[in-house]
């Protein structure tokens, strides 16, 4: 004796016709087991097609819902990557900046150092690398990178003393040097009137 479902296969699961309670020889949970059942008819065929087709799409794929979902959740993630990313940038262009800054405050000293006095001097990076000159004509060593803004002003009249700033044409911050202090501060761009 072999079982077989209502239409021939191996136990399909079963939301189909019943013929009458005599038909039946066992019921195990929603299958249907049924011996020789030669009065079953079977549903029209397109009814069981399209039975099947949704069991297959339900099973096998991504639903429309779950691919939204996905895009949305790569969307966010790419947007906290770009936005650190730019953070990263910044900061590390305006690290630049105070590099150049502290350079040239070097060059100052070793000018006064020689020549007893300080010089003015305004170096911007707009078409490539500049570099910072002496009022001798003496190219230094410090170069000035792309959108790098630096300058140096002496004050009093015997130019003993001088401040500086530079920035980063994009940031938000400026970097500022006093040689009387000898130290470098930074601020924010929008409260200085040399920025």
């Amino acid at each position: 004796m072999v079982m077989q479902s209502l239409w021939g296969g191996p136990r399909e699961t079963a939301k189909r016709w019943i013929v009458s309670e005599a038909d039946c020889k066992c019921r195990i949970g929603r299958d249907i087991v049924l011996l020789d059942t030669p009065s079953a008819s079977p549903p029209p065929r397109r009814r069981q097609e399209k039975g099947r087709m949704k069991k297959v799409l339900s099973e096998k794929g991504f639903t429309v819902l779950e691919l939204v979902f996905a895009i949305v959740i790569v969307a966010i993630l790419s947007g906290i990557y770009f936005s650190f990313m730019d953070s990263y940038r910044t900061a590390r262009v305006g690290e630049q900046a105070a590099k150049v800054l502290m350079l040239a405050a070097h060059v100052q000293e070793d000018f006064f150092a020689k020549q007893h006095h300080y010089f003015d001097a305004e170096v911007s990076g707009n078409g490539g690398d500049a570099y910072l000159v002496t009022p001798d004509g003496a190219k230094t060593d410090v170069a000035v990178p792309p959108n790098v803004v630096l300058s140096l002003k002496t004050r009093g009249k015997e130019q003993t003393a001088f401040s500086g700033y530079a920035f980063f044409s994009g940031s938000k911050v400026l970097h500022k040097y006093d040689s009387e202090t000898g130290k470098m501060t930074t601020v924010p761009r929008s409260q200085d009137d040399s920025g």
